[in-house]
């Protein structure tokens, strides 16, 4: 997509706000609407933004601010074209304040003195209009069609534009988009909805883990606005935009390839202070309950409190538990572990477990089904009592 094309991309995907700007005679008037599917509501900014491309003087801001409150759908007289002084001719020439429009503006001229007379509209051709144009400095964007009507000298009955610049378009800043996954590590865990309606509080947090080379955060990149031309010659410039980089946004065990973030090792994603890390360790500061829901992480897990009843962990590392495991014994599937599972619990019991068995040791009998083989269980439990006495 070329430059031009991308800039025109971005600028039809800007919001339409439902606001016209209509002339009758040498008023001005604004119509504003309710929004429509896909419009954006209507604000004086935008309502001022319109009448900067229109000749306007005299503007009154209590009926145009009243205007764009009713959003009433109908035309607010808000001001008018007031004639240049000095003026000998029934008609002028108004540029707007961007200088982006040009009108040819009648002054309606009454018979008599009597004020119910009738008006006589001015009568200008297309080479009067032309020279007034060239004598206010328009050398861009005159509207040849619109003077097509002024060929032989015509009655001007209302204002007519005859000259149109070329306004600056916008770019569009640079974006960064978030994967789910990097979302959902920041949002609270909700319980999740089945397909039969049901509702699992306990519902796994398996969809917080990524593996290596997931996808983290894409970069959208800005495109460069273009610069317009206003109707005296002189450039109108575009915004400048505003780029972003992924390198800001890396952290532990991830690194930008183009333009995506991705995870390096398999892991739980995590934003600290602006940065995304995937953490091989899925550490649970109080007890495993409603508010994280069952764990399955390939990695080690570490739960600082309880483990409390009808949750489960399942982790490909080791499981650590500092309180106590409820209801947890060798016979569950609630605690697995690929390789070490070490429970430090409040009460005497020590519980070990190696590549998924889990064992119980009281503090001074060691008992093992024979499946453990080799296993220095003594040094274990001699392991477990230091760490458990700090």
């Amino acid at each position: 997509m070329s430059e031009d094309s991308a800039a025109d991309s971005a600028t039809d995907e800007a919001s339409v706000v439902p606001i016209e700007v209509s002339y009758e005679g040498s008023a001005v008037s604004i119509t504003v609407r309710p929004p429509a599917d896909g419009e954006e509501a209507a604000t004086l900014d935008h309502a001022m933004h319109e009448l900067a491309s229109s000749p306007v003087s005299n503007l009154n801001r209590e009926s145009l601010s009243r205007a764009v409150r009713n959003q009433a759908g109908s035309p607010t007289m808000v001001g008018e074209v007031a004639p240049p002084r000095g003026l000998e001719e029934n008609w002028f020439i108004a540029i707007s304040s961007n200088r982006l429009t040009a009108y040819v503006v009648p002054i309606p001229t009454k018979v008599t003195d009597d004020p119910d007379a009738p008006t006589i509209a001015p009568e200008v051709s297309a080479s009067q209009i032309r020279k007034q144009l060239g004598e206010q400095g328009v050398t861009n964007g005159v509207l040849n069609d619109a003077l097509t009507a002024f060929t032989d000298r015509s009655e001007l009955t209302s204002m007519v534009q005859v000259a149109q610049g070329q306004a600056a378009v916008e770019g569009r800043d640079a974006e960064i988009e978030r994967a789910e996954t990097v979302l959902l590590a920041t949002e609270n865990h909700e319980p999740v909805v089945q397909d039969d309606g049901s509702v699992d509080h306990h519902a796994t947090m398996a969809q917080q883990f990524v593996d290596e080379g997931t996808v983290l955060a894409t970069r959208i990149p800005p495109i460069e606005g273009r610069e317009g031309l206003d109707i005296v010659g002189n450039p109108k410039p575009a915004r400048k935009v505003r780029d972003l980089t992924l390198q800001s946004l890396v952290g532990q065990n991830t690194e930008v390839r183009g333009e995506e973030l991705l995870a390096t090792s398999p892991g739980r994603p995590s934003v600290r202070g602006g940065k995304i890390d995937v953490l091989p360790i899925f550490a649970v500061e109080g007890d495993l309950d409603y508010s994280v829901g069952n764990i399955d992480f390939q990695g080690d897990v570490t739960v600082r409190g309880d483990v409390k009843p009808g949750f489960s962990i399942v982790a490909s590392g080791s499981v650590t538990v500092s309180g106590m495991t409820e209801h947890a014994n060798s016979t569950r599937e609630d605690l697995r572990a690929g390789k070490q599972f070490i429970t430090v619990n409040r009460d005497p019991d020590i519980v070990v477990g190696v590549a998924g068995v889990v064992v119980h040791v009281a503090p001074k009998v060691v008992t093992a089904p024979p499946t453990i083989g080799q296993v220095p269980l003594i040094e274990k439990v001699e392991q477990l009592a230091f760490f458990k006495r700090r």
